[in-house]
């Protein structure tokens, strides 16, 4: 334990303060004695000052907790000497995430305060892991020192930006709680229009008054009033991705999508490397701070399988991949979805023109920057709706 205590440069001294003592006192040579013994004083000087217990009190705290990708956040280190003597200067140090940031703390007199702002980096998304505060305790030459830790770590969350006006319900389906509805139905709790009638359909839909009216069969039509379910799976193998930019956007892209959905309190299923938790939009942002990107990560096909169980009733299914994703691996991934839905393929190229088609119930879009998702999600509403 107390070898460990010693630095480099003690050890240095360590060393040399006892050859040339030890060289002085054989010869004879005061020259040799005396700067050799000076060293090995400072050295014993250094473990003495590891000697008792410090009156330090040290709290860490960092402000916001919960910030948006690129947003502001500060970190602050507050040393208060609650002690009666003197304290040592110290170098305290902080871990940020990628970065340790450090500062010479001077000798504090009692009930004396050093304070210390940082600023945190948020230009990626993540979670990062603020402090513990430490130290390293001991002589002022830094020749003997031990670490000390003085307080817990803080968690700060760095959140995907997200797009705005992004809409999930206008015009895809509706429920008896009043949502758009663009799905029509041979019966349910709300009429929507009148049509001529044709061959095949039940007489039970026709209007025999409005039919005697206009002398021409006309049958009635409903919405459909089934209850919305949006499901989201985020493809997070990393050959999906050209680089870390793309992926940063997919990410965006399903968080946006998800919180939308979840603040107008449509039902959501969500699949990213496994379920997530969509109990609300506060909980999925934090939960989208921790996703990564791997070799071993899930491709969209098996996400769409995992997520065809999460979201078994879904109407609105986005699908979020990488632009090097071909459209043939979008389509075979759409075979495990519930039949009917309506699917949004999107492939996430960072740069790239942002495009889309539509074929059938299947929406292929291309997104190359975050500000074009409103305009392209609203090709999920059927034309003529």
């Amino acid at each position: 334990m107390l070898a460990r205590a010693v630095s480099p440069l003690g050890w240095g001294a360590l060393i040399l303060g006892s050859v040339m003592a030890a060289g002085g006192w054989l010869a004879g040579w005061t020259e040799l004695l005396v700067p050799g013994a000076a060293l090995l004083a400072a050295v014993a000087f250094g473990f003495a000052a590891l000697v008792g217990a410090s009156g330090l009190n040290v709290s860490l705290r960092a402000e916001p907790i919960r910030v948006t990708q690129g947003g502001e956040a500060v970190g602050e280190v507050t040393v208060r000497n609650a002690g009666s003597r003197r304290s040592l200067p110290a170098l305290l140090e902080v871990p940020t995430g990628r970065r340790v940031q450090q500062w010479r703390m001077p000798s504090l007199r009692a009930s004396a305060q050093f304070q210390r702002r940082f600023n945190i980096d948020t230009s990626r998304r993540a979670v990062l892991r603020i402090g513990p505060v430490s130290s390293r305790r001991g002589d002022p030459l830094g020749l003997v020192s031990i670490p000390t830790r003085w307080s817990e770590p803080v968690e700060v969350y760095v959140r995907p930006r997200l797009a705005e006006a992004v809409q999930m319900n206008a015009g895809v389906l509706s429920d008896i709680e009043g949502k758009a509805v663009a799905d029509h139905a041979d019966s349910g709790l709300s009429f929507h229009s009148l049509r001529d009638y044709t061959s095949g359909d039940a007489w039970s839909r026709i209007d025999w008054k409005v039919s005697a009216k206009r002398r021409t069969l006309t049958v009635r039509e409903f919405e459909d009033t089934r209850r919305t379910e949006v499901a989201l799976a985020l493809a997070t193998n990393a050959d999906a991705y050209g680089d870390w930019t793309d992926f940063e956007l997919a990410v965006s892209v399903f968080a946006s999508l998800g919180v939308k959905a979840l603040q107008e309190d449509l039902t959501v299923g969500a699949v990213a490397g496994g379920p997530a938790p969509t109990a609300g939009p506060q909980r999925l942002l934090d939960w989208c701070c921790r996703i990564q990107r791997s070799d071993q990560g899930w491709d969209i096909s098996r996400s769409a399988r995992l997520l065809a169980q999460v979201a078994q009733g879904a109407t609105v299914v986005a699908l979020i991949t990488g632009g090097q994703a071909s459209r043939d691996m979008m389509r075979a991934a759409t075979l495990a979805l519930p039949a009917g839905a309506r699917v949004l393929a999107i492939r996430a190229a960072s740069g790239a023109a942002s495009g889309g088609a539509v074929i059938g119930h299947l929406v292929h879009l291309t997104i190359g920057s975050l500000d074009d998702l409103p305009r392209l999600a609203s090709l999920a509403v059927p034309v003529g709706r």
